[in-house]
């Protein structure tokens, strides 16, 4: 799993503003439907996170809203749950594990969608055995949802035909006017797409979760050599780290994108720090937040043969509105 620790305090706080649905991948995320009927109840919201450890290889996190906000939070309608998965497999596997009626639906992820990947099942090339089949997803008898080069109208009616809701789309919607991409970023990428000139790859060593990692190449970012070169590594937002065993059985915290040595001194493995990137102030920065002296990585998925449809030069731009006519077939 990736990113765990925040998971009840960001989901009661989601909860408690009347989010409809929760969705989540990294990983297999078997703990969150009891985590959800937990916070609906009022009740302490705990969540069991991964050590690396011998003795210790996991850790109780434990949040009680009662104690925290002086009151106890009355019941809250609870999200419906939809899983990202990435195999007709997993779905499988959570349908067995988890309760009748925890799961809502399921986004099935294809592995040129944008962000973080599933990893290859076989080498570190994806390859047949990786290919989604939708009829035992379609057997799951769940809605579901497909992501990964979708973003066009005949994709949407592909989807539906083969017995999807509908599709997932995301880049199309990160390049549009009111994203919360740099303003800069974001046209400077539009421009690459609408050339066809844009490069993305699948990186297997950039993100410090050793999950697979689109990265667009654009100047100035973290995808030039001499600019992830120049950083001072650091470890000041701490959302992507893992929890490791010390020796005097305490639980400690560790990303292998921090500073090498401090990394080492914390048990972990030299060569794990190679070629890993902070995408936490990577991506903090590409929204335009965080320290400016940052430099930004660029995140997208494989396809972006939309952009000539929503623009009229390699200079123009486009809103919402029009992606979603365009993914409706009506542009």
């Amino acid at each position: 799993e990736k990113v765990a620790l925040p998971h009840p305090y960001a989901i009661t706080g989601a909860m408690m503003a009347g989010v409809d649905f929760v969705t989540m991948g990294a990983g297999i995320p078997l703990q969150i439907p009891e985590l959800l009927r937990s916070i609906s109840e009022g009740g302490t919201a705990s969540y069991r996170v991964p050590v690396i450890g011998t003795k210790v290889t996991s850790w109780d996190m434990k949040f009680d809203p009662e104690k925290f906000f002086g009151s106890k939070l009355p019941p809250m309608k609870k999200p419906g749950f939809i899983p990202i998965i990435s195999s007709n497999l997993l779905g499988s596997i959570l349908m067995k594990k988890l309760p009748e009626g925890s799961v809502y639906g399921f986004v099935v992820e294809e592995p040129t969608a944008g962000g973080h990947n599933a990893p290859p099942r076989k080498g570190s090339v994806y390859g047949p055995k990786d290919e989604v089949d939708y009829s035992k997803i379609v057997d799951l008898g769940l809605p579901f949802w497909i992501g990964g080069s979708k973003a066009s109208s005949k994709m949407l009616k592909w989807a539906r035909s083969i017995g999807a809701n509908g599709i997932q789309v995301g880049s199309i919607f990160a390049l549009c006017e009111e994203s919360g991409m740099d303003s800069r970023l974001r046209a400077e990428v539009r421009k690459l797409g609408f050339k066809n000139e844009l490069s993305v790859r699948t990186d297997m060593r950039f993100s410090p979760t050793s999950f697979p990692f689109k990265v667009v190449k654009l100047v100035d970012t973290l995808s030039e050599l001499e600019v992830y070169q120049s950083r001072i590594r650091k470890c000041d937002q701490g959302v992507l780290v893992s929890l490791y065993e010390r020796q005097d059985g305490s639980i400690g915290f560790r990303c292998p994108a921090e500073p090498v040595e401090k990394f080492v001194s914390k048990g972990g493995n030299e060569e794990d720090t190679a070629d890993r990137g902070c995408l936490c102030n990577g991506l903090i920065s590409t929204s335009g937040f965080g320290n400016s002296n940052e430099p930004p990585v660029v995140t997208l998925g494989d396809d972006v043969s939309f952009l000539p449809f929503l623009m009229e030069n390699e200079n123009s731009s486009y809103g919402v509105g029009d992606a979603m006519n365009y993914l409706l077939g009506v542009l």
